[in-house]
């Protein structure tokens, strides 16, 4: 019918699909990585296709500006990126050189190579058929494929051997010739095109490079040396290219004094009470806490579940056993009723009663588990259907003194049931389920608190399940408890904080990962960057809530913790400590304004704050400043694209401007900032 029409509408033709091969399977996520070895990298940020993030280029500025804009006005932190590495296409010059040289030189030995390249290479692309935005680069795919072309390089001071044995100056004539001769054919076919001439300028680059090297091997033969010499001499030259790809890559490949991974995942489990049941969702938030329990045994009294794989009825079935000291989860439905293909999809019925929407979540869940209840859809397709998509659970007081869920202040506002519903990550609710969370719904049911069940704070809304105003944040993870929290200000947080508690996991528990080493350095990738924004973002939410509830002290020890474990010169600043920014601030403000509280610290405690808070200002504006000169330094096309980001880099340095004004009246810092905003101003307009 309709749909049908629609869908019809709005598939893709051939054509597109070919040209989405072509130019994202294959250019994007396979040319690319492969310029990135042999040609150079833009950075580490992880691209989807625009010219700011994880392009390659060559550190031949006339070459990349064609591609990437303005080259001579890089703003400090893309140009300080450690991946931001300058090859030259020397490294592909000398595969080039290898590839011809070989497929002249021994046909059949060149197939053999030139197979090995293209089955671990484009080969893998065709069977990957890989879709867009991947969670993450996909470089490590095709690692075969640049071993492959690796051999042609090797192969590449061989050919300028033999050149210099071989080469006549006729034959030196016609291979420069003929490479200059495309490179001005192509740059013609450009202009016509009105395109850019990033590959015209790389073939004429190539070929002046390929034929200077050429001429340098004709030049040493016509020069009488002995072929030992010429060896030698091509050799040091070989390796010049090699030392310079160490030079530019090791920074970005050094995992030297990191150990992240590790001191993450015990983050994550010191942030769990003990016998905990903590929900992740994912690789990157399951896989290191698994090591640290199978490997160094730590903290095996906890339980980790991972929602991507509740799905499946092997899964559950290892959640019902017992696993080092963690005893079964309290899935209590039988194996039968979550088989795979039973109750892969639970429909959820809206409430009945609006005037009652909350059911009990015991009788929901009896109803969908009875299998004479299931609803028939037509064509063979019948589901399992919980009558409500909104349930309660009771909190028996004496169940949660009894197994420390509130401490005795919480205790006065606890609440005898818990009401929720079912929604989205937008917040809408549910018209279903899938198998993971109807199992989390059987584990609730049974648990009656006598486990502390936490939803890890990277697994996002969908995997909360309606039941963020129940959440408490004691460090890395939300704790279900029988209490409410109005709706949270702040969009990056839910629920309350337990600040006694997560004070104490992340001044005396939490470990680095070498993150705070300044004398060694190392080197923080964009999935180490990452796992970062999230320590920098709950630290500040608990910071924020100390100074909600005035408790300065505290609160400035943890704005300076996040400064000093994760500083700059390993980890840049960014957005996300907007909010350390202005609580250093405040704590250092003396003077009284509208809406302004003076905070009760010692005078070198807060000299302490202004020091900090001052440093951070000065900073976070002056990226916002590098970023702006950068944006209006590019063509009309591409500025047009980096709106968004002009917009956000000027409102924050904007606001580094007002909240000097208002914490920092009498201090330089304040008019300088005016003054620096003024020029930004005027450069804008």
């Amino acid at each position: 019918g309709a749909l049908d029409r629609v869908v019809e509408k709005q598939k893709p033709s051939q054509l597109e699909n070919l040209r989405f091969f072509k130019d994202y399977q294959v250019g994007w996520m396979y040319f690319r990585y492969f310029l990135w070895n042999y040609s150079g990298k833009q950075s580490d940020v992880q691209g989807h296709g625009d010219f700011m993030e994880g392009n390659w280029l060559t550190g031949i500025d006339a070459i990349d500006e064609e591609r990437l804009g303005n080259r001579s006005v890089l703003s400090e932190q893309r140009d300080n990126n450690k991946a931001h590495n300058h090859f030259f296409y020397l490294p592909l010059l000398l595969g080039l050189l290898g590839f011809i040289f070989q497929a002249v030189r021994d046909p059949r030995q060149f197939l053999v190579v030139a197979l090995l390249f293209v089955m671990t290479g484009l080969a893998i692309v065709v069977y990957l058929n890989q879709y867009p935005y991947q969670p993450r680069e996909r470089d490590y795919a095709f690692v075969g494929s640049f071993y492959a072309f690796a051999m042609w390089i090797g192969l590449g001071i061989m050919a300028l051997f033999e050149a210099s044995r071989k080469l006549e100056l006729k034959q030196l004539g016609q291979i420069a010739g003929a490479g200059l001769a495309a490179g001005l054919i192509l740059f013609a076919t450009e202009s016509f095109a009105g395109g850019g001439h990033a590959l015209s300028y790389s073939v004429l680059f190539l070929s002046v490079v390929g034929g200077g090297l050429l001429a340098l091997a004709w030049a040493m033969n016509k020069g009488a040396l002995n072929e030992a010499l010429r060896a030698q001499i091509l050799v040091v030259i070989g390796l010049l290219v090699p030392a310079l790809m160490a030079s530019e890559g090791w920074d970005d490949h050094s995992r030297a004094h990191r150990t992240t991974g590790v001191d993450f995942a015990k983050n994550y489990m010191d942030s769990l009470a003990p016998n905990a049941i903590l929900f992740t969702n994912g690789d990157n938030d399951t896989f290191p806490l698994w090591y640290v329990q199978e490997v160094e045994g730590y903290r095996t009294d906890v339980r980790i579940c991972n929602l991507s794989l509740l799905n499946t009825d092997w899964y559950i079935d290892q959640m019902k056993r017992r696993a080092y000291e963690s005893a079964p989860l309290p899935i209590r439905m039988d194996e039968e009723k979550y088989r795979q293909g039973t109750r892969d999809i639970v429909i959820l019925d809206p409430p009945k009663d609006t005037n009652k929407p909350y059911m009990d979540l015991n009788q929901a869940m009896e109803t969908a588990l009875d299998d004479d209840r299931k609803r028939d859809y037509g064509a063979g397709k019948s589901y399992s259907v919980l009558p409500s998509n909104s349930f309660r659970i009771m909190a028996d007081s004496a169940d949660i003194a009894r197994h420390g869920v509130l401490n005795a202040e919480e205790m006065k506002s606890r609440l005898d049931y818990i009401d929720w519903t079912l929604t989205d990550e937008k917040g809408n609710p549910k018209g279903y389920i899938l198998k993971n969370q109807f199992a989390v719904l059987d584990l609730l049911r049974n648990n009656n608190w006598e486990r502390p069940v936490y939803f890890a704070v990277t697994t996002g809304p969908d995997s909360y399940m309606g039941l963020e105003e129940h959440f408490r944040l004691e460090g890395l993870a939300y704790r279900l408890v029988p209490l409410r929290y109005p709706k949270n200000d702040n969009p990056n947080m839910f629920g309350g904080v337990s600040t006694d508690i997560m004070y104490d996991n992340v001044m005396n528990k939490w470990h680095w990962g070498g993150m705070d080493n300044l004398e060694d350095g190392v080197y923080m990738d964009e999935n180490n960057r990452r796992m970062v924004t999230n320590f920098r973002l709950q630290m500040a939410n608990l910071g924020d809530q100390l100074l909600r509830d005035g408790d300065a002290d505290r609160a400035l020890d943890i704005f300076d913790k996040v400064l000093t474990v994760m500083p700059e010169e390993n980890v840049p600043l960014g957005r996300v400590l907007l909010s350390v920014q202005s609580g250093l601030l405040e704590l250092a403000a003396t003077e009284a304004a509208p809406g302004l509280v003076i905070y009760e610290l010692s005078d070198e405690r807060r000299a302490r704050a202004k020091e900090l808070g001052k440093h951070l200002t000065r900073r976070l504006f002056d990226i916002q400043a590098d970023d702006l000169r950068y944006f209006h330094s590019l063509e009309r096309s591409q500025f047009d694209a980096v709106r968004r980001d002009r917009q956000l880099s000027k409102q924050v340095a904007e606001l580094m401007v007002q909240t000097a004004d208002i914490f920092l009246k009498d201090d330089s810092l304040s008019s300088e900032l005016n003054r620096e905003m003024q020029a930004l101003d005027e450069m804008i307009q």
